[in-house]
């Protein structure tokens, strides 16, 4: 049965022809159907070859996308999980928190209601503080008004008499000027009650800041400290001047009595004149320094409430005034005693 199979290529083929009761001969195919049949074969093992190798390709690339998407989907899988897990300990973090803002709320509650009272209470301590201040102020500018017109009234009574002038005219003229300097001890008590106000002032808000808790205990701080620097500055420029006032009162007292006593017996006033003058001059000069005090202590409330310091500047101003006018008037004194001279 072997000499009835031909083998082309690798693929043998069967050429017998089974027919029962005939033999025939074998026949042998042409040469040219032999490479016809020869080239096809190899064109369809070719083919075949590699459609094989596709399959293959194919095979092995479904089979590593497939692992490659498996990764993919694991790892898409594991960050949505690990998202999730994020957002319910955040969501649980958030929750808790939240619990001790409310349990922090409900345990500070009454402290925080205390500290707003507090504030509040400072805040108004603060107000009635500058609007004390800028009462004690306008009382201050009020009295040297008055001490101007009480100068103002003196210098008249102290004017040379004319030679029509009688001695007892003289003597009530001299009179009225003792009543007006004894007018001074009520303007030099109310300069000490000012500074007491001011020192009794500058004691509360320093009190007042010890109370509170931050932040509005700075504010109320630094409102004590100017006050406590303006009543330092305050005490010793007033104090100076009560002083000089004093020592003018008595002084001028003096010279009023020796006049008064030489009026008897001399015609012309001469001599007191010429020592009052040196009063006078030494009275501008404190003027002068009592005017300075006024400028220091108006810089000293820089850091009050804007519309206190507007309206302290503008009693400040008129308290310059008045000062001025007390200047010129002791001015004037002193050359009504230059030309008696």
């Amino acid at each position: 049965m072997e000499q009835n199979r031909l083998t082309i290529g690798n693929n043998p083929f069967d050429i017998s022809l089974d027919i029962p009761g005939i033999e025939r001969p074998i026949q042998k195919p042409k040469k040219e159907e032999v490479k016809e049949a020869t080239d096809k074969n190899a064109a369809f093992d070719i083919e075949f070859r590699k459609i094989v190798g596709r399959a293959r390709l194919g095979e092995f690339s479904l089979r590593f996308n497939k692992e490659q998407y498996e990764g993919k989907w694991k790892e898409l899988a594991n960050g949505i999980n690990s998202i999730l897990d994020a957002f319910q300990k955040t969501s649980q973090e958030k929750n808790e928190t939240l619990e001790e803002v409310q349990s922090f709320l409900v345990e500070h509650k009454a402290g925080l209601e205390s500290e707003m009272q507090s504030l509040e209470t400072v805040e108004t301590r603060s107000k009635e503080t500058s609007e004390k201040l800028l009462e004690e102020a306008n009382r201050a500018v009020s009295s040297l008004h008055n001490l101007t017109e009480i100068l103002e009234e003196s210098r008249e009574s102290i004017e040379v008499p004319d030679a029509s002038t009688s001695g007892s005219d003289s003597r009530e003229k001299l009179n009225l000027f003792k009543e007006r300097l004894l007018e001074l001890n009520r303007i030099e008590k109310f300069i000490s009650e000012i500074n007491s106000q001011i020192n009794v002032l500058s004691l509360n808000t320093i009190i007042e800041a010890s109370r509170i808790e931050e932040p509005g205990k700075e504010s109320v701080l630094a409102i004590a400290r100017e006050l406590k620097d303006f009543s330092k500055e305050s005490s010793s420029q007033l104090q100076t001047f009560i002083t000089k006032i004093q020592s003018f009162q008595i002084e001028a007292s003096e010279t009023l009595n020796q006049i008064s006593f030489r009026m008897e017996y001399l015609n012309n006033m001469g001599y007191a004149l010429s020592y009052l003058k040196e009063m006078i001059k030494k009275s501008l000069k404190e003027l002068q320094n009592f005017e300075d005090s006024i400028q220091k202590t108006r810089d000293s409330a820089f850091y009050l409430q804007e519309n206190t310091v507007q309206k302290l500047s503008a009693l400040t101003e008129k308290g310059k005034k008045d000062l001025e006018s007390l200047k010129k008037i002791s001015e004037d004194v002193l050359r009504i005693a230059e030309k008696s001279d």
